[in-house]
Order: structure tokens, then sequence, then C-alpha cells
């Protein structure tokens, strides 16, 4: 991905974020597209078991954090794994698939979200500063 691809990618993700937040401040903070709301200036996530998702297994879980981070793109490979780390450090484990198997569907979701340039609300107010991080975080 060119540098111009990247920022054309990007500047259309912040465009959507924030035509989505202008809808989501106007409907009093509430979404049910994405399954927050913002109280209090600090967004919640409804869990999947409150939402009745389905179980994600612990395949489902690598699979989606080995896609997540199988860009060829060197420099997106590690924004993503500082991505994967600040998750890790969410859940206060070294890899992914030592989180607690109920917020395995949690951690999907956010990997998607941040597949598609969408930052989860769960890690907005996390620093995404550049560590060192290692692929053994799956």
């Amino acid at each position: 991905m060119s540098l111009e691809q990247a920022l054309a990618a990007n500047t259309a993700a912040v465009t959507e974020h924030n035509e989505l937040l202008k809808k989501v401040l106007a409907a009093g903070g509430k979404s049910t597209a994405t399954g927050t709301t913002a109280t209090a200036g600090k967004p919640t996530t409804t869990t999947a078991k409150a939402t009745g998702a389905k179980k994600v297994t612990e395949e489902e879980l690598k699979k989606t954090a080995t896609t997540f981070l199988g860009t060829k793109d060197e420099e997106e490979r590690a924004n993503r794994k500082i991505w994967v780390g600040k998750i890790c450090e969410l859940y206060g484990v070294p890899k992914l698939s030592e989180a607690p198997p109920d917020k395995w569907a949690d951690i999907v979701r956010m990997l998607k979200q941040l597949t598609a340039g969408d930052t989860p609300p769960e890690l907005v107010s996390e620093e995404t500063e550049a560590g060192e991080e290692e692929d053994s975080q799956i």
C-alpha cells in the first residue's frame, strides 16, 4: 500500500467515523449499530454474552488475530502489533488466547473494528505509543 493510498483510506475512515459520531450524538449518545452507549463522556460496550452473540472459540480468536497481523506492509504490521499489545494490556494477559474465554468475542470484535479502520471504544483512552511487541501475543 502506497503512502497516498494509506492516507486516502485513513481520510475516508476518519470521515466515516465523524459522520457516525454525529449520528450517535444526535441520537443522545446511543448507537444500536455498534452496541455502545456513551455515558458521562466514557463509552461502555455491551458484551457478546448480553447481546446473545455466538460464542467465539479459541481457534476463531487465533485465526482473527493472525489475519489481523498478516499484513505484508511492515509499518502497518508494527502498528497492528501495538494494538494487539493494548488489547492484551486491557485484559491483563501476555497473549490474546490467555484472555478469559468470555472476553474472546469482544477481542474478535475489536480486531475486526481495527481492521476496518475504526478504534474500539475500549481502546480510545489507551496510549498508542510504539513498544516492543512480539508475535507470541496471539
